[in-house]
């Protein structure tokens, strides 16, 4: 069967011939939560589609701190699913660390997101752990959620932020920062033209600008729902997560590299297309497969293993690597 239009433009397919991922590389996704279930073995995702469930592991519920991570709007879970879910999964074979920091009606939530964020670096610092951070939200500027991203940076964890869909050609935070800080790569969203991504169903673009590092696509991606449904979601909320998994491929090949480094081999392989709209002549566009290519080539070994996306090599049965 043909790869979906947003596999082929990315050359996701070809990232996949090098690796799927290891479970030592982490995504958290920084969102509503995910659609959980309850099991012998406690909560896990509910959508069949995630198996196997092992490699998510729930972090806090900064809106509910005595509750799971659970999602109730849908948007975090359909995030994870271009990560994890399905036969086009972006990164198949790495952990997840699922944390929810956004709801509807919040008062703050800027304050909710430094939170989640610092948990992520927490995270990684003290189970040394590569993780990359996916946050598919952005909102205004405070002191809490920069002293959070300077933490990251000190880190070396890098932050995934989206552009928003505002249809102006400026962004918001914190994927602002990322003129400021190396780990902050912003998102903006492209249709299978190369074109500005527009929601058909709401009239809602997507925002570019300087700060904008890299565009990916970003319209009619089939993922997750709740209750174990499909649905199709456009935005840059989607267009996030096809750079959170090449990034997290690109430190299974080569996990010697530092966050400025992936982000200059992010950069520096993708596409640079020029559209005759002129609508988004100045950013480059994500190619999953030569990003993965160029750190592999700089990897101390060369290239690592690739791992296989069999169904013995990802059974439920298999034990959860330690965390």
């Amino acid at each position: 069967m043909k790869p979906p239009w947003y596999i082929r433009q990315t050359e996701f397919d070809g990232a996949w011939a090098v690796t799927h991922g290891t479970p030592e590389v982490f995504i958290a996704i920084l969102d509503t939560g995910l659609d959980l279930a309850p099991r012998r073995s406690g909560w896990s995702p509910r959508h069949p589609a995630f198996q196997p469930y092992w490699r998510f592991r729930l972090g806090r519920n900064h809106v509910h701190p005595l509750s799971v991570p659970l999602d109730a709007s849908g948007h975090g879970t359909g995030v994870a699913g271009v990560l994890a879910a399905g036969p086009y999964a972006l990164a198949p074979a790495c952990s997840f660390l699922v944390v929810k920091v956004e709801a509807a009606r919040i008062p703050d939530p800027e304050r909710l997101w430094a939170q989640g964020l610092v948990e992520c670096v927490e995270f990684a610092a003290t189970r040394g752990k590569r993780v990359v951070v996916n946050m598919s939200l952005g909102g205004r500027a405070t002191a809490e959620m920069t002293e959070a991203v300077r933490l990251a940076a000190d880190t070396d964890v890098p932050i995934v932020a989206v552009a928003h869909n505002d249809g102006r050609d400026e962004t918001r935070y914190p994927a602002r920062l990322s003129l400021e800080y190396p780990n902050v790569i912003c998102v903006g969203a492209v249709d299978r033209s190369g074109d500005r991504a527009r929601d058909r169903r709401t009239g809602r673009a997507s925002n570019l600008g300087s700060s904008v590092t890299i565009l990916a696509p970003g319209v009619g991606i089939r993922t997750t729902g709740l209750g174990g449904t499909w649905r199709r979601y456009s935005g840059t909320s989607v267009a996030a997560p096809f750079v959170a998994a090449a990034l997290s491929l690109m430190w299974s090949v080569n996990p010697a590299l530092g966050t400025a480094a992936l982000r200059e081999h992010l950069v520096a392989s993708a596409d640079r297309v020029q559209r005759t709209k002129a609508q988004v002549p100045l950013h480059p566009r994500l190619n999953a497969r030569r990003a993965v290519e160029a750190a592999a080539a700089c990897s101390p070994s060369r290239r690592r293993a690739a791992v296989a996306w069999t169904p013995a090599a990802f059974s439920p049965n298999i034990r959860q690597p330690a965390v």
